[in-house]
């Protein structure tokens, strides 16, 4: 009689099913980056009154931890990654959010720290902006285990598609009126980590679902072509400067143009859409065309659209919400055309990724020079809120020198391959350079986390060289 050994196996899931959860995950990465990104208005400007120096560091810090994405995507990233960030928005979601700087319902904000500290002044909280690290550290630690856990990838559409959801989410939750926005209900901003909490722990229950990507070339074997350390150089270049912004873009937005939450969502959301658009088709119908040309054209429209509204309300002749608002849209441009420029080089995602790499760490850098520059022209909170003749110059000389450095880095274009059949011919290899690359990125994104970290700490928040406005003998601020 025939005897029969049942063996255990196990089965992978259908490659619908991983397909669906690795949009997923991407769709999550998107929405959970765009919630933080979102906050950094209504609740780190306004509600705990960081300095803009220090609002741009925070940007910049829950950005940078994109660069750890992983080229080869297994379960236990997936599982290892959105735990770390499950748990950070648990943290989060439980720890009570401290008060406000100054509550403004009750008072008209902002005041002088002295006056704050007057106990006359019940509404104030001076303790506020020394309370954020904190969160800064923890939404930091969110999105590089989402990194990690989803390996997003800067042309795939789930990802802008979550970013779109999650601010359409934060119009709606975050324009109370203790954030400056007119809806009468005020949710605590404990409620926005709530919402990507969701999303981490669903991206959890996919982890046994994950895509084989097709072999590809490594990370190392691309840094030795020429091509690719020439087009990660310009992509590092043009980050740094078409990125480049005046430290007084939030504080301002606020104070002098009256922007609320929503109207900071609804053109976070269109621009992500404009930028897709952009990207589909310039990337899809200009190929063929001269992609210096474009960029130019692009990168000089870009300037044109946002000097015309922010000197607008600098000098006041039309301070509209909307209007200011709208110029976000222009920062939609630069990022589209990079999004494009990565279609013509490489459809290969581990290509898309290194290019990807250089201009992030690129805009870092840009970031931590804009908080060094902006030390000359002092736009704080406090200057930005007297409105007088000497906070507008300030103002208009630290947005002139960031038009100025943006219209500096077309130079960079000339490392930009005119076309698809100028970036055959470079052919060639070499690893010493390509070790030069790596080192290079990695040193200048070591060095831009540091900084911005620096700039979100109680203990280090006042020097100058982290953007503050230098500290007097006793440790407080200038």
């Amino acid at each position: 009689m025939a005897t029969y050994k049942v063996l255990p196996t196990t089965a992978a899931p259908p490659a619908t099913h991983r397909g669906n959860a690795d949009r997923f995950r991407s769709f999550a990465f998107g929405y959970v980056h765009a919630i933080l990104l979102s906050l950094q208005v209504p609740v780190f400007n306004t509600y705990l009154r960081l300095e803009g120096y220090q609002t741009t560091a925070y940007a910049t810090l829950i950005t940078l931890p994109m660069l750890f994405s992983p080229s080869a995507h297994t379960p236990q990233h997936v599982l290892l990654g959105w735990a770390l960030s499950a748990l950070c928005l648990g943290l989060m979601v439980v720890e009570p959010f401290p008060a406000p700087y100054c509550d403004v319902r009750f008072v008209l904000c902002p005041r002088g720290l002295a006056q704050a500290a007057d106990e006359r002044w019940p509404h104030h909280n001076t303790n506020a902006p020394a309370s954020a690290a904190v969160y800064v550290l923890l939404s930091t630690l969110v999105v590089l285990g989402a990194a990690l856990g989803s390996a997003p990838r800067p042309t795939c559409v789930y990802r802008h598609l979550g970013a779109a959801v999650a601010y359409a989410h934060s119009a709606v939750v975050l324009n109370g009126s203790a954030y400056g926005g007119s809806f009468a209900l005020a949710l605590a901003p404990n409620t926005a980590y709530l919402l990507c909490l969701g999303p981490a722990l669903a991206a959890i229950a996919t982890g046994g679902a994950t895509t084989s990507r097709a072999a590809t070339p490594s990370v190392w074997e691309l840094l030795q072509r020429r091509s690719v350390r020439q087009l990660c150089f310009f992509g590092f270049v043009f980050g740094a400067t078409s990125r480049f912004e005046s430290t007084a873009l939030a504080p301002i937005a606020v104070a002098w143009a009256s922007v609320e939450p929503l109207s900071d969502a609804v053109a976070r959301l269109v621009a992500t859409a404009l930028a897709l658009a952009i990207a589909h088709v310039v990337g899809a119908h200009a190929s063929s065309g001269n992609w210096r040309r474009i960029l130019v054209g692009g990168s000089i429209l870009a300037v044109l659209l946002d000097a015309t509204t922010v000197f607008r309300t600098i000098w006041p002749g039309r301070r509209d919400q909307w209007a200011f608002a709208g110029a976000r849209l222009a920062s939609a441009i630069p990022i589209g055309l990079e999004l494009a420029v990565t279609h013509w080089v490489s459809s290969d995602d581990t290509a898309s990724l290194v290019l990807a790499s250089a201009s992030l760490v690129g805009a870092a850098a840009g970031a931590s020079l804009a908080r060094l520059l902006d030390t000359i022209f002092a736009p704080s909170q406090l200057a930005v809120g007297r409105d007088d003749a000497s906070a507008r110059w300030n103002v208009s000389l630290s947005f002139a020198a960031a038009y100025a450095i943006r219209l500096l880095g077309l130079c960079s274009l000339g490392l930009m391959p005119a076309n698809a059949r100028s970036v055959v011919s470079l052919d060639a290899t070499s690893k010493r350079r390509g070790i030069l690359l790596a080192s290079g990125l990695a040193s200048v994104a070591i060095v831009s986390a540091i900084h911005s970290g620096l700039a979100t700490l109680p203990a280090t928040a006042c020097y100058r060289f982290v953007g503050g406005p230098g500290a007097q003998v006793d440790g407080s601020c200038d």
